[in-house]
């Protein structure tokens, strides 16, 4: 039974910026999360970064069930069901979606193979993303009943080509992104340490930790290995550390105003979300469904973190 979710290796998605990121996930692929691209500007690396966010699930679900679902879906299309393709085009892949990453990638700066996968993406979609769309619709509306499916099963073989391409080109380009926030999460924590921003360092020292824990468990059954268990413990337990250390700076920092806070201050919210991810997995400890808990109370503390980045 393969749990599937965000930070784990099934879902992408844990979110990164130019100050605030997790490392690579391990659904990341291991030869493309391994190449280091060229340090772009931090600004267009954001706003790749948070299309890479909208992206996420796309890829992987976040519960077993569902995944599970998607992939008894997708045998059946390759046996030839063509109402059981995929239907979520307009959710990932919108006028707006599209928009936004053509903008993106037409921003000043040369981002390297970040931008490379971008425009390969496009490409793939502006490819195969109208076919894969009308026989969505041919679907909704049920045009099967009149034409005897005939039509469904001609389209068919294009969508399973271009769905292969689409997921291929999704996965490159949420690696790279991966890879190129990592890059500029290094010189943002190398930054914060030289400036005595500590509490920043704890912040994200902590986020390192917690997913560092998360994807210790890749199925529910993980919870009955004792060895990963103990080290989650023992990860769970540094974060905390970074927890505790976060709090007594940042009511340091309450008081004396030096260094100000963000003017969007929601560090309160990301202790919040950490504290309550390490409550989840100690749950999880004796009911391994609560694990999605404490992955959505982690994927929360990252994304409130990187709201306060943008």
């Amino acid at each position: 039974m393969s749990a599937t979710p965000t930070p784990s290796p099934a879902a992408a998605t844990a979110s990164a910026t130019a100050t605030a990121t997790s490392a690579p996930l391990p659904d990341t692929p291991d030869a493309a999360a391994a190449r280091k691209p060229e340090t772009a500007p931090d600004e267009k690396v954001q706003a790749y970064t948070r299309i890479g966010e909208d992206l996420r699930g796309f890829i992987s679900e976040d519960s077993e069930f569902f995944a599970r679902r998607r992939a008894e879906q997708a045998a059946q299309v390759r046996q030839g069901d063509f109402t059981k393709i995929r239907t979520d085009d307009r959710f990932f892949f919108g006028p707006e979606q599209l928009d936004g990453l053509r903008s993106t990638l037409e921003m000043p700066g040369q981002a390297g193979e970040l931008d490379a996968s971008a425009a390969e993406l496009l490409t793939t979609l502006d490819t195969h993303l109208p076919n894969w769309r009308e026989l969505r619709q041919y679907n909704e509306a049920r045009a099967y009943e009149r034409d005897q499916g005939s039509k469904g099963r001609r389209m068919l073989p294009g969508y399973v080509t271009g769905i292969d391409a689409v997921e291929g080109a999704v996965k490159k380009f949420e690696a790279r992104i991966r890879s190129a926030s990592e890059v500029a999460t290094e010189a943002a924590m190398a930054k914060y340490r030289a400036d005595g921003l500590m509490m920043e360092v704890h912040t994200r020292d902590a986020l390192e930790l917690a997913e560092q824990a998360l994807k210790l468990f890749n199925t529910t059954d993980d919870f009955k290995d004792d060895g990963k268990l103990a080290k989650a413990d023992g990860l769970i337990a540094d974060m905390e550390g970074d927890l505790k250390a976060f709090r007594s700076e940042y009511a340091r920092r309450l008081d004396s105003n030096d260094p100000p806070l963000p003017r969007v201050d929601l560090y309160d919210v990301v202790d919040s979300n950490l504290t309550a991810m390490v409550g989840h997995y100690r749950a999880a400890r004796q009911d391994p469904l609560q694990y999605y808990y404490a992955v959505d109370s982690y994927n929360m503390a990252v994304d409130t973190l990187e709201i306060m980045n943008r």
